[in-house]
């Protein structure tokens, strides 16, 4: 895997972060995430919705990932860290999703980011027989040698395809048949989503997501019955005990 320009993709990653989840133009001037709250406004005049504050942790958590992760020695262990972190964060989209009863194969393109990033989650929490290949090589999909490492005979291409067919659910032939694939293999090649394109199609994921819930009359009301305190805020000010 490249090593060099890590820090360069990593400052792309940041700038694309930081520009689509937390300056974007809202109109409450809040981020991404928490503008989610202006979709409660016309519901209450002192309650706290926690659906934007919940997904803003997690976006945060993130962006505070991004600005350390050039710490990392290798490049692929940066991947395999900031992949979790968007699994957390996509898992509760898909929660969300499934609450409001977003119909199955609703902006399908989309989202499928959000299922690209649990695959490689569910590779790195359920190896299975990846833990019997002898020290696999990694590049990103971008990387200028991929389409020779492609055609090299005798490589095992580990790739987005490859996780579909062998990491999306469980299958007793289809393990036997990936165990007689990686056991004791010393030429697997994992090629990798490149960290930018991630990055790009995760937070444009989340836009159109905000969106859908904000422009959605149903889904707001479902959401608003299930994720907000009334008075909320005047609670928190008879509590401070102030007279003023």
């Amino acid at each position: 895997m490249e090593q060099e320009n890590i820090k360069e993709i990593l400052e792309k990653c940041k700038q694309i972060f930081n520009e689509k989840m937390f300056e974007c133009q809202t109109k409450s001037g809040d981020t991404l995430m928490c503008s989610i709250n202006e979709a409660f406004d016309e519901f209450h005049e002192n309650g706290h919705n926690c659906l934007g504050c919940n997904l803003q942790d997690d976006a945060s958590l993130i962006e505070n990932f991004l600005k350390t992760a050039e710490n990392y020695d290798n490049p692929s262990d940066i991947f395999r860290v900031y992949i979790m972190l968007l699994y957390l964060f996509s898992e509760k989209i898909f929660e969300i999703k499934k609450i409001i009863g977003l119909p199955q194969g609703y902006k399908e393109k989309e989202f499928e980011i959000f299922r690209t990033i649990k695959l490689w989650a569910n590779f790195y929490k359920h190896p299975k027989a990846f833990i019997l290949t002898h020290h696999p090589d990694y590049f990103f999909d971008t990387d200028k040698q991929i389409s020779q490492i492609r055609k090299q005979s005798g490589n095992k291409i580990i790739d987005l395809e490859f996780l579909r067919k062998y990491y999306k659910g469980e299958d007793s032939n289809k393990y036997k048949n990936l165990i007689g694939e990686l056991r004791n293999n010393e030429n697997v090649k994992v090629i990798i989503p490149a960290l930018d394109n991630l990055t790009q199609e995760f937070c444009d994921a989340c836009g159109i997501f905000v969106e859908i819930i904000k422009e959605n009359k149903a889904y707001k009301e479902i959401l608003n019955d299930l994720t907000t305190l009334e008075n909320y805020f005047e609670s928190e000010y008879l509590d401070k005990g102030t007279n003023d």
